[in-house]
Parts: structure tokens; sequence; C-alpha cells
């Protein structure tokens, strides 16, 4: 019996000795292993802090920068008409021949003259203005304000020149030329300048059953404006193709059914 534990003990010390030294080494690796996944651990913790600090510093410039959206829309001339008098936002009509031909049909329109244009079988043609609002968003005024466009003169008297929806104008096409028109500033938003001009709409052609056109007639392509908090230009480019909004409401402008036409 003694010898059997003294074979044991043996057996044992044997096991010590070199379970020991492997101990250690596995000890030496698991803490080498722990150093290491925490450095990794801790490096893209650093890095992920990095992105979100750039995040927030875009997003902090995003807010505070100059900032325009602009919708195209179309407003029935009696309508446009009490919005230039009423002046409830803006009306900027920064082309001269544009301004005079606007100005002279609003005193008619108001009283509710000319705004028909004439009729169809498929019903009566009422007379549209095709605007574009400018919205300012941003904490820092919008300066340097400009407008590319394609402009083209159609004649002013008649029924109008027949051509295509506004959106689906060819502005390519000869008769057509580019220009750039200036804006004023838009100011910033803050609850101190909320009475200050961060809104304004601005007319560009008078149309027809959505496809007669008179006089000068605009169609914006790109707007630019200068952001002076970053110091640098910002531009937004304008396809009026894609504005399904405003194609309806011009589609809107055939009113029923015209019963002398149907004669």
């Amino acid at each position: 019996m003694a010898e059997v534990i003294k074979a044991a003990g043996g057996a044992l010390d044997q096991f010590v000795k070199y379970a020991g030294p492997l101990l250690g080494i596995a000890t030496t690796a698991l803490s080498l292993y722990i150093a290491y996944s925490s450095r990794e651990t801790n490096e893209a913790l650093a890095r992920t802090k990095a992105q979100i600090e750039k995040l927030n510093l875009a997003s902090a410039q995003y807010d505070l920068g100059a900032r325009v959206i602009a919708e195209f829309g179309a407003q029935n001339a009696r309508e446009f008409a009490a919005t230039f008098e009423q002046k409830k936002i803006e009306v900027d009509i920064p082309d001269a021949d544009l301004r005079k031909q606007l100005v002279d049909g609003v005193g008619r329109w108001k009283g509710g003259n000319n705004l028909m244009t004439g009729h169809a079988p498929t019903g009566l043609y009422l007379r549209q203005i095709v605007t574009l609002k400018l919205t300012s968003l941003g904490k820092t005024a919008a300066t340097s304000l400009r407008l590319l466009v394609r402009v083209r003169d159609f004649a002013e008297q008649g029924p109008g020149t027949h051509v295509n929806r506004y959106g689906a104008l060819d502005t390519q096409t000869a008769g057509w030329s580019e220009h750039t028109i200036a804006l004023t500033q838009l100011m910033e938003l803050s609850p101190e300048t909320r009475n200050m001009r961060t809104q304004v709409l601005l007319p560009l052609a008078q149309v027809s059953g959505g496809e007669y056109y008179f006089g000068r007639v605009l169609v914006p392509t790109k707007l630019l404006w200068k952001d002076e908090r970053l110091g640098r230009e910002q531009s937004a480019d304008l396809n009026v193709a894609n504005e399904s909004a405003l194609d309806n409401q011009l589609n809107s402008a055939i009113l029923g059914i015209s019963v002398s036409a149907s004669k």
C-alpha cells in the first residue's frame, strides 16, 4: 500500500513539474491575447468615436450652412394676382420683360378678366402662371443667388403659341437662349429674422390649357448660391421634366367641356 501511495505521489510530482511551465506558457499566451484583443478593441472604439465626431461635425455644418430648396408649381392667373398684391410671400420677377407682362396682366386678372383664353372640344382653357418657390432652410444667409435659365419669347396676344407641356419643353431647339439671372439673398432662419426674407416666389411663364404660351418663358436648369459660413459655392440642378406635381397642376387647366365647341 505504501508503495502505491509513493508511486502516486511521484506521478503527481511529475505532473506538477511539467504542468507548471505549461500553465505558465498558457497564462502568458492568454495575457498576450487579452492585451492584443484589448488594443484592437480600443483602436476600433477610437475609430468609431472619430467617425461619430466627423459625422457630428458634418451635421453641425449642414445645419448651420446655407441651404435652399426649390419647388415648381402653378397658380391660376387670378390666384397669382392675389398673391402678387397681398405679398403673403415675396414675389420676385427679376426679368424685366416678364415683369412688365405680368404686372400688366395682374390688373386684368384680379378683376376676373382674361382668365380664360379659348376653348376646344376637350374643354375651356384656363390661364396659369408657372412658378418656382425658393425656401431657405439653413441658419446662414444664402448670398449671390443666381438662376441659370433657358429663355424664349412667344406672342403675347391671341390664343397663345401651342408647344408642349412645360416639363416637356425642348429648350435646346432654335429660339431658346441661356441666361443667368441674379436674385436677392435669402436670409438665415432664426427667431430674430423670422420676418426677413426666407422664401421667395419666382414667376416663370404664362401658359393656358397646359400647352399654350404667352410672352416670355423661363425654364430654370440650375440654382447657385454662396454659403458665407463655409466660404464656398453651392448649387442644385433643376430638372422640371421630373416634376409630376406641376404636370398634374397644368393638366387641370382644361375645365369642363366646351358647349360651343361640341356643337
